[in-house]
């Protein structure tokens, strides 16, 4: 970041500083560290204009500057700092698509209404709009209602992030939402939500228009009765957390599988031996499966990949109809992966990964195991990780506790 003389004083410069960097290659760097995790938006950009007298002619002439709107609330009250900063984005904006943010760290439905009133005027311009709320309560679905996204048509993706509380039906929750003809992408976590069928319900729309869907929660049956909904997905990503508070989770008389004939790329993080997800998810087209299994923290004692585990995968690749062509298993042992590496199913998919951490285990190498698993078999240690497998080209592993 240049802050010298050199280059405000035009009388003072040389060829070596930033100020050598044309506008549109300077407003990219910008942009860039804007979008790092290290920069909080609101401050950063203040500093920047704050650097010299061109970065903020360039910051305020540049609607990509004030596209994205982050709204981080810590109470209830509607402040004029908050207001202010929404009229200015919205202005020096222009026509730019908009990301709309907004983050409440306590139970704040009064002040996102108002904020929302404000966005709304431009809703033509969303494209995405993310909602962290601490508390469900029944003015969150107030709130959806009344926000025009039958207007949002430039709107692709959606999140809604619920910490706490059971909404009664997360699709009636969604009704106003899928509205916008051009969602493609929808970010789903929430507590706890078990619906009583894993059916569509009789006269509810599907959501043609959504591509792309991730779930964070702990409840698989509430996860599948959201995929009824989405039968035009490429890309599912499923995180089941933890099980209910007690321990309790419905068995369904529905066994009817889910059929998703567009679903090409599947991540499914759970704790389950046979999730709910693969048993019922019918996807032909297939091709990328990332499997992870978690362990219970509160049991100490508890495998992170049992035997049933593997051998419920190994059924389900072989008996489903797919198109696997990449395969990864994560948190596992590798004294229980070696019958599972061996399997005919397993031994046709071109690339397939297994992924165990090594503390406490023993570093096993090609030779000791190649024998059980049979030619092609490497294995690539790095830190805490092993990763036992095949591959025509590296893929990248990404381990989840």
């Amino acid at each position: 970041m240049c802050i010298d003389a050199n280059c405000r004083d035009p009388n003072k410069r040389d060829r070596t500083g930033i100020h050598t960097i044309p506008d549109d290659v300077l407003e990219d760097i910008l942009l860039y560290y804007l979008s790092s995790k290290h920069s909080e938006l609101r401050h950063s950009r203040e500093t920047l204009r704050l650097t010299c007298r061109r970065w903020r002619i360039l910051i305020d002439c540049s609607p990509c500057f004030w596209s994205t709107i982050h709204l981080e609330l810590e109470d209830d009250h509607v402040t004029s700092r908050h207001i202010h900063s929404i009229q200015v984005s919205l202005e020096r904006s222009k026509q730019a698509p908009l990301l709309i943010s907004i983050r409440a760290s306590v139970k704040s439905t009064k002040a996102v209404s108002a904020y929302m009133d404000l966005l709304t005027v431009k809703v033509h311009r969303w494209k995405e709009l993310s909602l962290h709320l601490v508390d469900f309560q029944e003015e969150v679905s107030w709130l959806l209602e009344r926000c025009p996204f039958h207007h949002a048509e430039s709107l692709h993706r959606f999140c809604l992030n619920i910490e706490r509380g059971v909404p009664r039906s997360i699709p009636r929750l969604m009704y106003p939402v899928v509205r916008a003809t051009a969602l493609r992408n929808i970010d789903l976590s929430w507590a706890m939500y078990i619906p009583r069928s894993l059916d569509l319900p009789v006269g509810h729309e599907p959501w043609n228009s959504v591509t792309s869907l991730t779930i964070s929660s702990n409840s698989e049956g509430g996860a599948c009765s959201i995929l009824r909904y989405t039968p035009s997905l490429i890309e599912l990503k499923i995180k089941i957390s933890t099980q209910s508070e007690h321990g309790f989770q419905p068995l369904y008389p529905t066994t009817n599988p889910i059929p998703l004939p567009s679903l090409q790329q599947m991540e499914i993080t759970t704790l389950s031996d046979n999730p709910l997800h693969l048993r019922l998810v019918d996807a032909p087209r297939l091709t990328s499966l990332h499997v992870t299994k978690t362990k219970k923290r509160e049991l100490s004692n508890f495998s992170p990949t049992s035997e049933e585990f593997h051998s419920f995968l190994s059924h389900y690749l072989s008996t489903s109809r797919h198109s696997l062509r990449s395969l990864t298993v994560s948190g596992v042992k590798l004294q229980n992966a070696t019958g599972f590496l061996s399997h005919p199913t397993i031994r046709q998919i071109l690339n397939v990964q297994v992924v165990f951490r090594n503390h406490g285990l023993v570093q096993f190498t090609e030779t000791q195991v190649a024998g059980n698993i049979g030619p092609g078999l490497t294995l690539r240690h790095d830190g805490e990780i092993t990763v036992a497998g095949w591959a025509s080209s590296p893929l990248n592993v990404e381990i989840v506790e």
